[in-house]
Order: structure tokens, then C-alpha cells, then sequence
């Protein structure tokens, strides 16, 4: 006996099935072809919806990738990984650090709280940032908005060892604050100028003294430049513990 199937449309493929009875008795024919479907059926499937998708696969255009959206990459926001590799930490609402592991997703800890052990001298923080041995923590708060990307705001040190606070500069808002890669000293712009705050003696040094407002800028960017690199930040680099303070 001979099973021929033919596919509408996409299905331009056939398949054939040839099972031959012997002189069975009517149970033997009935045991045979409960047999023979039971073994291929699973084919008849896998290769009916074989057909299904190559009737409906489509190729991908560059259009896909950049103008329309149709594939697009997936990012996490606001994680900072830790040194170990095994750990990530979160803001919550600006009063908290958490830290997860990268392996379970799970708290495995509270590194800051904004209550505990001794009650920080901002209600909450917008960003913060660890220092290259974690040992310090940097927060930002109190924003003030310039222009697009651009803001000032206060920025405090948080010593996790000796569990104290201290602001980073007291003459006035700064801009861009971060650690230099030796996690000893901090850099950030105030009116156009470079300055850098040593972590170890709280000393204070303006770099710079040319900058003035549209005319000089240290440190930072102007709108066009800001808008052409998505970022105002532009300080000399790579900054190391070798070549900082900048020589003039």
C-alpha cells in the first residue's frame, strides 16, 4: 500500500510511505499500521513544521538593525560590578546600596545605609561610586541642572572602614567628580577649572586658572562637543598617579 501526501502552497515537498502487508489475518493489518504510524508520525510532524518555518523565515537588512528597531540590544542600568567579579551593587531610592550576587541574583548584603551606623549628612544621593579599592565611597546629591547633561552638585566621601563623611570641597558645587586610578585622590571641575582633593591629607589644588565662562573650558565640554559625544566629560587621559597633577 502506498501513501502519497502532497502540501498546498509552501509545502511543495511529498512524502512517501510504502508499507507492505502480507497475508495478514484483519488483527494482524490493524497491529501493523498502528505500528507504523506510531514510528512515523514524529517524522510527518518534524518535517511539516520544518516547512512552516522556512516558509516564514525572512532575511534580515541593515534597515532591521538601524532604522527600523526590529533588533536592538538589551542593557542593565545602574549596576556597578564589584572587584570580585561575583558581585554587583544597586541603588534603592537613594538611600540604599545592595549588593547581589551575579550568580543567584540574590542580596547577599547591605553595604550602605543611609540611616546606619551614623546618619549621613544628605537626606538621599542621585549616584555614587566606588573607589578602585572600595574602601571609599563617593556620593552625589543636591543636584543643580545647567544646561541638557550639564550639572553641579555636593559631593560627600564615605570612609566604609572608619564609617565617616566628609564633603569633598567646601567652595562651592562641583561638576564630574572621580576618583584618579591610584583611589587616592579625587578630580573635579568648579567654574571652568580642574581641581583634584587628596584623600589622605584633605588637601585642595587648583590645576588649572586659565578657565573662564564661554571663552575657557577645563575639564568639561561645550554643548556641541557635549552633543557630539554624549558625555561632558573631557579630561586629559589616561589620568594616572604618575602624570596627575597635569603639567603646565
Amino acid at each position: 500500500m502506498i501513501f502519497k501526501c502532497g502540501y498546498p502552497g509552501a509545502w511543495s515537498q511529498e512524502l512517501l510511505f510504502i508499507v507492505i502487508f502480507s497475508n495478514f489475518t484483519r488483527k494482524s493489518k490493524t497491529d501493523t499500521m498502528y505500528f507504523f504510524l506510531k514510528r512515523t508520525f514524529p517524522l510527518f510532524f518534524l518535517i511539516a513544521f520544518s516547512s512552516f518555518a522556512s516558509d516564514d523565515f525572512k532575511p534580515i537588512s541593515v534597515a532591521d538593525i538601524t532604522d527600523k528597531g526590529t533588533f536592538r540590544s538589551e542593557s542593565v542600568y545602574g549596576l556597578r560590578s564589584m572587584n570580585d567579579g561575583e558581585h554587583y551593587t544597586t541603588s534603592k531610592q537613594g538611600r540604599l546600596i545592595l549588593m547581589y550576587a551575579y550568580k543567584t541574583g540574590e542580596v547577599t548584603d547591605t553595604l550602605f545605609n543611609i540611616e546606619k551606623p551614623e546618619k549621613a549628612p544628605f537626606e538621599h544621593f542621585s549616584d555614587y561610586m566606588f573607589s578602585p579599592s572600595e574602601d571609599l565611597i563617593l556620593f552625589e546629591t543636591d543636584h543643580e541642572k545647567i544646561y541638557r547633561r550639564s550639572y553641579r552638585a555636593e559631593f560627600y566621601i564615605y570612609n566604609r572602614r572608619q564609617k565617616t563623611f566628609h564633603r569633598l570641597s567646601e567652595g562651592g558645587k562641583q561638576r564630574l567628580a572621580t576618583f584618579l586610578p591610584d583611589g587616592r585622590k579625587i578630580t573635579f571641575v568648579r567654574k571652568n577649572n580642574l581641581f583634584h582633593v587628596d584623600m589622605d591629607s584633605g588637601q585642595e589644588v587648583q590645576v588649572t586658572h586659565d578657565g573662564k565662562y564661554n571663552h575657557i573650558i577645563n575639564g568639561t565640554t561645550d554643548g556641541y562637543m557635549k552633543k557630539s559625544l554624549r558625555s561632558p566629560k573631557a579630561l586629559p587621559g589616561p589620568l594616572t598617579a604618575k602624570n596627575w597633577p597635569i603639567p603646565l
